[in-house]
């Protein structure tokens, strides 16, 4: 399997990295559209604001805000964003379902375990 961020995150939460589980990743992230914000809005040059679920809390990672939807970080690089994604995964409480669920690799527990906490 590729080393793509969404494996990143789930080797991050001691997940072995499946397709089900990187896929659900993915679509969930692209929902929130964290990866393709930019810092200015529309101007691609500014930079991704490097934060796949648009998580609004830094755990520790150097980070700014957007100053929108809650101060959403806008962090340094991906890395940052991806370790700080999953310090988001594992101290939060109401995602412990998700967590679960991606363990499982099973599409429909995901995406009912996700929609749980997204709404998407």
């Amino acid at each position: 399997m590729a080393n793509t961020p969404w494996d990143q995150i789930l080797i991050g939460l001691s997940i072995t990295p499946t397709a089900n589980a990187a896929n659900a990743l993915a679509a969930w992230a692209q929902s929130e559209g964290g990866l393709s914000e930019y810092v200015t809005p529309g101007n691609q040059a500014s930079g991704s604001i490097n934060n796949p679920f648009n998580i609004t809390w830094a755990y520790g990672q150097p980070a700014g805000n957007t100053g929108t939807q809650g101060d959403i970080k806008v962090f340094k690089t991906l890395d940052s964003g991806i370790q700080a994604t999953i310090a988001w995964f594992k101290g939060s409480s109401y995602l412990q379902p998700v967590v679960a669920a991606l363990r499982t690799g099973n599409v429909q527990q995901i995406y009912q375990a996700v929609n749980s906490v997204s709404g998407i």
